[in-house]
């Protein structure tokens, strides 16, 4: 929800705005790039071990894929599109809304898919380092106990769930996405 409520309207802006993009763009970079579970430990001390660091943690894990496909997608709209819109005086929001958007549409929805199933490694991170419930802490008390049966049992249900997100969410990009068929 946050990743998706910050990191379209960011990379939206950084791909409108070029000096903001210059500059996201180096912190979005470091960002993926970075082993998002050695951040983990900055997060406890920052927040203590609490919900709000499970919620910082699922951020930290999805929101720059989102932030990079919505500035991907504004910075890879067609020249020529811009260029004819602005030869017919569209003001700067019907280029934004009837161009920029449209076009970015299809990198956003591949952005907050992804963030998706980002936002899940990042729970089962969150809940095997910070939570006393959930189903990382499952996952970690059935393999201490060896009991391996209910242990991957608890991962196939991760799964699951996942892929249940995963497809419901791709369901929702195709009819987002008629248009282009």
């Amino acid at each position: 929800g946050a990743a998706v409520l910050i990191g379209v309207p960011l990379g939206l802006l950084m791909g409108v705005v070029q000096a903001v993009g210059r500059v996201g763009r180096v912190y979005l970079d470091l960002l993926i790039a970075l082993p998002t579970a050695a951040l983990v430990p900055l997060v406890i001390l920052s927040f203590g071990i609490n919900i709000l660091s499970s919620a910082v943690i699922v951020f930290v894990f999805s929101a720059p894929f989102v932030t990079m496909n919505a500035y991907g997608g504004v910075r890879d709209v067609r020249p020529r599109l811009i260029e004819m819109a602005r030869a017919f005086d569209a003001s700067w929001w019907q280029l934004f809304t009837r161009i920029v958007l449209p076009s970015a549409t299809p990198m956003i929805l591949t952005g907050i898919r992804y963030a998706l199933s980002r936002a899940f490694v990042g729970l089962i991170v969150a809940e095997l380092l910070l939570s006393p419930f959930g189903l990382g802490r499952l996952i970690m008390t059935t393999r201490a106990m060896f009991e391996h049966d209910r242990m991957f049992a608890t991962v196939l249900w991760t799964l699951l769930f996942a892929g249940v997100a995963l497809t419901a969410l791709a369901r929702v990009e195709a009819r987002l996405l008629r248009w282009r068929a």
